[in-house]
């Protein structure tokens, strides 16, 4: 660990601290860093082995956590600091320690730092200026990892629009990984193509191309109805679809049967009463 990245994991490790000055003060340094010193620093703790074990996790996290921060935040800030190369180091780090996290929470929470730089680096035109990111999205999606397909969904669902205008020429790769994660052998990784399914789907409005994915619906309701009876699941991926239905409602003729079906399973299963 060099010294600068030394230095701002100490004061991630003190802004998580009770103690309000010590917080305070730690806040007040970290916010005075140039992004030339921050943004390296936040990465290489993401990335960070030599961590004490007790202090790990929540530091990492937190990092991540300030590195999408950056992005909605700050962004302005960032584009004017930063060098060329310092944008492609983001760009290839946040992508690395996608690969090489081995711990869930931590890779959730750099997924939703690629999301946010990805919205961030669309043009007025809604064109990807990160094509990298494009062919890590189907490089994860079909990695025979689990998690790593699970965070190639992750993305998508968090930021649905990651393909912009180039979307009408991935068609059928996009298709393609969407059905077979929804038909995956791991269920968190079929939970999670439901809901980037959904995303996706949702973002498309008025789309011709939407026309293309009315075959995968009843995939999509059949995930749906199975996470209803997983006591494991929450209500975020039934609450996903529901917002799918209620964007693009014409997309559901083909499969009313199973909407019925599906709505008469939700309404008689405690807790879910209320999303009918």
């Amino acid at each position: 660990m060099d010294a600068e990245t030394e230095a701002v994991a100490g004061l991630l490790k003190q802004i998580l601290s009770d103690n309000n000055d010590l917080r305070n003060a730690a806040e007040k340094s970290y916010q005075g860093l140039p992004m030339a010193i921050r943004i390296p620093a936040l990465l290489n703790t993401v990335g960070c082995t030599t961590l004490a074990a007790e202090d790990s996790a929540v530091i990492r996290t937190l990092a991540a956590v300030l590195l999408r921060r950056v992005f909605v935040n700050e962004y302005s800030t960032f584009e004017k600091e930063a060098s060329a190369d310092l944008v492609l180091q983001t760009k290839s780090g946040l992508l690395r320690l996608i690969e090489f996290e081995t711990q869930s929470l931590v890779r959730r929470r750099i997924c939703d730092a690629v999301a946010e730089f990805s919205r961030c680096l669309q043009d007025d035109s809604g064109n990807n200026l990160w094509p990298e990111v494009l062919g890590a999205l189907f490089q994860f999606g079909q990695s025979e990892r689990a998690e790593l397909r699970e965070a190639a969904l992750h993305i998508i669902a968090a930021t649905p629009t990651i393909f912009g205008e180039q979307r009408s020429h991935y068609v059928s790769v996009i298709k393609s990984l969407l059905v077979a994660c929804l038909g995956d052998q791991e269920a968190r990784v079929t939970y999670a193509a439901c809901k980037a399914t959904a995303a996706f789907l949702g973002s498309l409005r008025n789309d011709p191309c939407r026309n293309s994915f009315i075959d995968i619906i009843p995939l999509m309701v059949q995930v749906t109805a199975t996470s209803i009876s997983d006591s494991s699941v929450d209500d975020s991926l039934l609450q996903a679809f529901l917002d799918f239905c209620q964007r693009q409602p014409k997309m559901l003729r083909g499969c009313l049967d199973q909407i019925v079906l599906l709505s008469l399973k939700i309404a008689g299963t405690t807790g879910f009463e209320d999303k009918v």
